[in-house]
This record gives C-alpha cells, structure tokens and sequence, in this order.
C-alpha cells in the first residue's frame, strides 16, 4: 500500500509538524505500506529527499492562494491508495481564504482524484473561544467556517483526538463517518522519577492565548517566598506571531530567575523535561488537544493548567490527572504551585499513575488504530 500524508513537516516548526513527525515514525515500521510519499510545507531543507521507504516532497505553503493546486498535482502524479491529511483549522496561513480553500481540498482529492481520503482534525471551531483569539464573530465568517467543516467533513472517514470533539460535530453537522484516536504520548521517557529539582517549565509555541505573562507574574511573586525558585520558558514565537517573546523578554526583563531557551529540537527535549520539576499550562483558551500535557506525563512530571475545556477533557477521556486552576487568575495559579511545592510525596502518586497510562497510550499504541482505520477502507 502507498500513503500519501500532508502535513507540516520538521524542520518546520508548528502546525502539527511535530505530530506528523511522531507518526510518520510509527508508520515507517509498518509492513501495511510498501511507501509513504510526505507532502510537506517548503523549509530550508531539501525540496525533495529519499530515507528508505519515506520520501518527503516540500510542494506547498503556507498563505499561499494557489496551495490546492499544489497539492492535487503531487497527489495525481504519486498515485497513492490512501491519502491522510493532518490538520486544524488555521492550518494553512493566516489568510481565512487560503485556509478555506485548504480546507476543501481533501474533498476535491475524493472527488477529482477518486482517492480513499482520511483527515486527521485536531481542533474544530466550535470548541474554540473566538474573542480570546482576538477573532470577532459575522456573518461571513460563520458560513465560511460552517462550510469549511462540512466540506472536512464529506471524505470518507475523519479523526479527532477527543470525543468531545466527536458529539458537537455529530450534533451540529449530524456526521457518521468520525472515529475518535486520541493524540497519543511519547511511551514513558523516564525510568526513575524526579522531582527534587526548582525550576518550572512553560513549553510551546508563544502567542498570546498562551497566556505567559500571567505565569512570569504568579512566579515573580512566588519568587520573594521561593528563593531558589526558577522558570524555563521554552519554545520559540508561534510561528503567526513571530515577536511575541520578544516583547515579553522586554516587558519582563526585571523579573529575575527567568531563562528563555528558544527552539527545543527533539533531541533535547530529554535534557529540558528532565530537569525540571513542574510544567504549567497558563492558558487563555485552547486550539486543540495539548501537545505539552502528552509530553509531560511521558516524563514524569506534574502539571499545572487552566481549566479550558480543551486541556478539562484530554484529562477525562485520556484519564490523566492535571492539577487545574481558574482561568486567568494568577492568585489561583499561586496556590495551586505552592500545593505541589509542599507536597511532593502526594504530586509523586499523581506522576506514577500518569506514567502507566502513558504507556498505553503511546503514538506506538495509537499508530496501530490508524493502521487498522487504514487496512478497513482498502478492503
């Protein structure tokens, strides 16, 4: 079988890059396909390049009017069995025409190009809250959107990481062809947990959503109590909004004990996790299920969150334990810190079950529901 996957692709940073990344990964080592054809958003990297089975051709990107056409083309001429795109709502730019247009593009492949057509949708407009992302509702863009998704909506089969996210679209736009896979984490990075160390990390793509300077300021005001108390913010700007931490350096370079490290690639991601001892997740509102939260149950760490629906269900559905506090209330954010600096034996058990459950949802354990979904349409 070949596999045709369209995603964002590192190096590029964002924008499910990584997601795709972890289960091309997973794919790779499936005896299901003979090759796998990625058509990536262009980088730096080679326009087109070859490892095994895998070939990865950059043929698109993003905010860019003729990206439909693009991809079609290279769909055509490599010829797959089933082609898989891996996406959220704002996935092609900033332009609400070129992520309309992106949007109807699975269904002209089913349509035009007579392929088998998944889509991996890892958010939906209805659970996002719009004034938090500066996004005034009209009418326009209630139609827009509501096409958008019928049109996601009409191949043959579309994936969502929660099923919270399944019952609005089933309700709304009365969809049978849903499957929910959750995420997935990174299996249990750790042998030994660690919890001894004093520095917080904040992880992610910045903007403003992400709500950051609420954290520097709860931990600004822990740090009189908390000497030795430090905070890692890692990650670079998002990619929409590329100087944002700039100006929060600026607007906080006051504020001691802080340490910015920009860009994380993979291979360091063990050095940062591992070194600290709590992850917050200071959130306004959410765009999806949360990266951050897989990767730090994977290492054994506690986390802290806001309590947006998003991140509130992930821990239902996927049975994780987060410690919440109240939106956007820093006093709240404060004492919920302070809880798990006092109570590092009871953050242990809550850590422990996070890491069995880990275990079982690994994109290795995940990879295997796509791989069946996949083996279902051909037969």
């Amino acid at each position: 079988m070949k596999l045709c996957f369209i995603s964002s692709f590192p190096p590029s940073k964002g924008n499910l890059a990584e997601y795709g990344f972890y289960l091309i990964k997973e794919f790779k080592k499936s005896k299901l396909f003979d090759s796998i054809v990625v058509l990536a958003n262009q980088s730096n990297s080679k326009k087109e390049e070859r490892i095994g089975k895998l070939k990865i051709i950059r043929c698109w990107k993003q905010d860019d009017f003729f990206l439909p056409f693009r991809i079609l083309y290279r769909i055509w001429k490599e010829n797959p069995d089933i082609v898989h795109f891996n996406l959220h709502m704002m996935n092609w730019g900033k332009s609400k025409v070129v992520n309309f247009l992106g949007a109807v593009t699975p269904l002209l492949t089913k349509i035009l190009l007579r392929k088998k057509v998944v889509i991996t949708l890892h958010n939906i407009v209805e659970a996002v809250d719009l004034e938090k992302m500066n996004l005034k509702k009209n009418f326009l863009i209630e139609i827009g959107t509501y096409l958008a998704t019928k049109s996601l909506l009409s191949v043959d089969k579309v994936i969502v990481t929660l099923d919270f996210f399944k019952r609005i679209l089933v309700k709304k736009y009365k969809a049978k062809n849903i499957v929910t896979i959750f995420h997935g984490t990174f299996g249990k990075k750790v042998k030994r947990i660690n919890l001894n160390s004093n520095k917080i990390l904040a992880f992610g793509f910045w903007r403003e959503i992400k709500n950051l300077p609420l954290l520097i300021e709860a931990f600004s005001d822990l740090k009189k109590k908390y000497k030795n108390l430090e905070l890692i913010v890692a990650g670079s700007s998002h990619p929409y909004f590329p100087n944002y931490l700039e100006e929060i350096k600026k607007k906080y370079k006051k504020v001691k004990g802080i340490k910015y490290l920009g860009y994380v690639p993979e291979k360091k991601l063990d050095k940062v996790f591992k070194s600290s001892f709590l992850i917050v997740l200071p959130y306004l509102t959410g765009v999806g299920t949360s990266g951050v939260v897989h990767l730090g149950v994977s290492y054994g760490k506690p986390i802290i969150a806001s309590d947006i629906p998003q991140i509130v269900e992930t821990t239902k559905e996927e049975k994780f334990k987060v410690i919440f506090f109240k939106n956007n209330d820093k006093e709240d954010l404060k004492k919920q810190i302070e809880w798990i600096l006092k109570n590092r034996k009871k953050v242990r058990k809550i850590v422990e079950e996070n890491l069995k459950i880990s275990a079982k949802n690994s994109f290795s354990q995940i990879s295997k529901k796509y791989l069946s979904l996949f083996k279902s349409l051909i037969s």
